[in-house]
């Protein structure tokens, strides 16, 4: 399980720089960086509104990933890393492509 951080605050999942989804999925099969990676698993604020907030009790959230290129990317795709940062591409995202995880590394 991951602590994932978030700065993509239009996200339904956003409250307090933290993501409250209990799984994500990091996309970007062949990532060379990581603004080629995205969030999957975003919804925006405007249409889903706060219906998706808080549904994480346990502030613990199962990341899977399938940026083949990333060092932290397991097998099973699965995401060693303890704590992940996603954030914006671009102020104010309304869909998936303007997010990113600002924890890739190649």
């Amino acid at each position: 399980m991951n602590k994932v951080s978030c700065g993509v605050d239009t996200c339904s999942y956003y409250k307090s720089n933290e993501c409250c989804a209990e799984r994500i999925n990091i996309a970007g099969k062949s990532a060379s960086n990581a603004e080629n990676t995205k969030c999957g698993t975003f919804l925006e604020k405007a249409q889903y509104s706060n219906l998706t907030n808080n549904t994480n009790s346990n502030d613990q959230t199962f990341v899977t990933c399938n940026a083949d290129t990333c060092k932290h990317n397991q097998a099973g795709n699965r995401c060693e890393l303890k704590n992940i940062q996603v954030s914006p591409l671009s102020d104010n995202p309304v869909m998936y492509y303007g997010t990113y995880c600002d924890s890739f590394e190649k």
